[in-house]
């Protein structure tokens, strides 16, 4: 078995890659397709694609030869996603992606449909992961050493992974306000400006934001998971940093709740670079959002859940009162053989933060902007 050091001395051969346009290290060395995110329940199939450059016409996706439609996800023709439902369950099929013209825009790779909810296999490995995301420019752990991690980790061939969340980190508006120093804000501000600034004193989508967005998705998703997951479904998890905000409070005010501006910047990612949501109750757009659950037969069932959109001190604690109650009664009602609950915040970690299992705030206070 490999040791760390090979690892990590293997992932420094693999590159960096640019920005957003052009071009990673593929992890099976594909420039065409930037990264293929993949979701399933028993009985369908869904995948995001995101492309290297845009494309003139909608790219085309087969599974075991039979076309599934293609949905156009951004304006820029980056993003497309496809889904398709009426699926045998337990049931490998196989995937293929060309561009309109019939050309291979990666070699075929095959997906399984999870296990028949009434179904008893005999076992499931699941890779949990969390705080993937991050800009090396920012000083986060370089993307060849995370990318090494994640493989070793799909080398042990889970049938499903949960990235836990903070996908992303650009906490441009808390970063700017918590700061220790003049000199920090500074570094800051360079940062966001050189990179990906957001400006909030605009309408939410002018073409310099759209773009900003496409750069943080590039370097801190794109570029880290590429194609590795194709073949293994994946579930995110949204978490503080993924609605660009850190978990802070102070005299300027509390972070959380999220601000519409900000949840627009999370929505926006999630559409463009989540794996679909398959599991996601029949619930308003505010509480549903933060729930999903997975069922691998009756072996195991996982409810995955947001902890801080929902936060408050009026009342709701950390969840939604909608997601608490579907959370009780799935607990009540399930008939997994194992239940696991995996918050984005988990039980028994305190660091004094929004969105942890207490209430945290001033007497009386209600946040804005729900």
């Amino acid at each position: 078995m490999p040791d760390r050091r090979q690892i990590l001395r293997g992932a420094s051969a693999l590159g960096l890659g640019s920005a957003f346009l052009g071009g990673v290290a593929w992890s099976k060395e594909n420039a065409a397709v930037r990264t293929i995110l993949p979701s399933v329940t028993s009985d369908t199939v869904a995948v995001k694609v995101l492309l290297d450059k845009p494309a003139a016409a909608a790219p085309v996706l087969t599974l075991d030869r039979r076309p599934v439609t293609a949905q156009r996800i951004d304006t820029d023709g980056y993003a497309w996603g496809f889904v398709q439902g009426g699926l045998a369950a337990g049931t490998r099929y196989t995937l293929e992606l060309k561009d309109e013209h019939g050309a291979a825009l990666r070699e075929p790779w095959p997906l399984r449909t999870f296990p028949a909810p009434d179904a008893a296999p005999e076992h499931a490995r699941i890779l949990f992961f969390t705080c993937a995301g991050g800009d090396e420019a920012a000083e986060y752990l370089p993307l060849a050493v995370r990318r090494a991690l994640l493989d070793r980790a799909l080398s042990f061939q889970p049938d499903l992974a949960v990235a836990n969340g903070d996908h992303v980190y650009w906490d441009q508006w808390t970063g700017l306000k918590y700061v220790g120093s003049d000199a920090k804000h500074a570094k800051n501000r360079e940062l966001y400006e050189r990179i990906a600034w957001i400006a909030e004193d605009q309408a939410f989508d002018p073409d310099a934001n759209r773009r900003s967005i496409n750069t943080v998705v590039g370097r801190q998703i794109a570029g880290l998971y590429e194609d590795r997951f194709a073949s293994v479904p994946l579930f995110f998890i949204t978490d503080d940093h993924d609605y660009f905000e850190n978990d802070n409070a102070g005299t300027w005010g509390y972070a959380f709740p999220p601000r519409d501006f900000v949840l627009n910047l999370q929505r926006r990612v999630a559409a463009m670079a989540y794996p679909f949501a398959l599991g996601r109750p029949n619930l308003p757009a505010w509480p549903a959002e933060t729930l999903e659950t997975a069922r691998y037969g009756k072996l195991i069932e996982l409810a995955l859940f947001d902890c801080r959109r929902g936060w408050s001190v009026d009342g709701n604690g950390v969840l939604f009162p909608e997601v608490e109650a579907l959370l009780i009664e799935q607990l009540r009602k399930s008939t997994a053989q194992q239940l696991v609950h995996v918050p984005s915040n988990p039980f028994g970690w305190s660091k004094g933060a929004l969105g942890e299992w207490y209430a945290d705030g001033p007497p009386g206070f209600t946040p804005a902007g729900r």
